[in-house]
């Protein structure tokens, strides 16, 4: 049938959803059945989202239970207002929909942009031969701000950004391979003046390597699958470095990089369309409510 569901228990807890047919809730899913014809169960939701927030009892399990949610007042307008925010609000939601399928087909563009040149270049090298790679430096978790604040920089360590402090140990644009925890061998492209810690990997391009494409290129190698270790996984620099990849010409890689730049500006603009989806559903109810 036609039901609203919200997760009681988690991260997510008082996230709440439409439902419409034959579907199974976990011990972590709560039910509202809507009987009364004053109000549309896809209204709920809406609505909902933007006032169970403050009921969450906040704990190491954040918790909405039944008997907190059935106490909440929520504004009930007319039918034909509740119906109202319901087309624009799910205008927002298709909106957005499409742009995380734009993301999606984006990137997958980018990946065959990437496997198509490797298998077009018929050059192989080893990694030692077209980049340096150097580990950062300690930085004590005390030293690491969870927000920016002025006179600090962007920290990165093993599973990507970790926060801001006072030092920075390169400038300038640089991959960064992840080479200790659970996501050892992911990479990120920074740029600017930056703390690389231990737990990451800096990489220096030759003067005939585009540091660019050497991102995307460290990417498609999937360096995970190099790890050792089952507790603490991690990267050995000096295994990685011997990994062999093939390299096209520098024009090349320069061409290959114009074209990516324009599908990652495709990206930030859908991203910018999810990011603006809640202000936007809070502008239509401020509007209506």
């Amino acid at each position: 049938g036609e039901y609203v569901t919200w997760t009681t228990d988690g991260v997510y807890a008082g996230t709440c959803f439409y439902r419409e047919g034959r579907f199974n809730c976990t011990n972590v899913c709560g039910i509202l059945k809507v009987n009364s014809e004053k109000i549309l169960a896809k209204y709920l939701p809406n609505v909902l989202n933007k006032i169970t927030p403050s009921y969450v009892v906040r704990s190491a399990n954040p918790k909405l239970m039944n008997n907190v949610m059935a106490g909440i007042k929520i504004p009930l307008p007319p039918i034909e207002i509740q119906q109202k925010i319901v087309d624009e609000c799910e205008a927002v939601d298709k909106a957005a929909n499409q742009a995380q399928q734009t993301i999606e087909q984006t990137k997958n563009e980018i990946e065959d942009k990437v496997r198509d040149l490797s298998n077009s270049s018929s050059n192989t090298k080893r990694l030692s031969e077209i980049c340096a790679m150097q580990a950062g430096k300690f930085v004590p978790a005390a030293d690491i701000k969870d927000k920016y604040e002025s006179g600090l920089f962007p920290c990165y360590g093993g599973n990507g950004l970790r926060g801001f402090t006072s030092s920075f140990t390169n400038e300038g644009i640089y991959p960064l391979i992840g080479r200790q925890g659970a996501l050892c061998g992911n990479v990120h492209l920074v740029q600017g003046k930056f703390h690389a810690t231990e737990h990451a990997v800096v990489v220096s391009p030759n003067e005939d390597i585009n540091v660019y494409w050497l991102f995307y290129q460290l990417v498609s190698m999937k360096l995970n699958q190099y790890a050792t270790g089952v507790a603490q996984p991690g990267l050995s620099v000096k295994n990685i470095l011997t990994l062999t990849t093939p390299v096209p010409p520098l024009p090349i890689q320069e061409q290959f990089v114009k074209e990516v730049i324009l599908l990652e500006q495709i990206i930030e603009e859908a991203k910018n369309i999810i990011q603006q989806a809640p202000e936007q559903k809070q502008k239509i109810m401020q509007k209506y409510l």
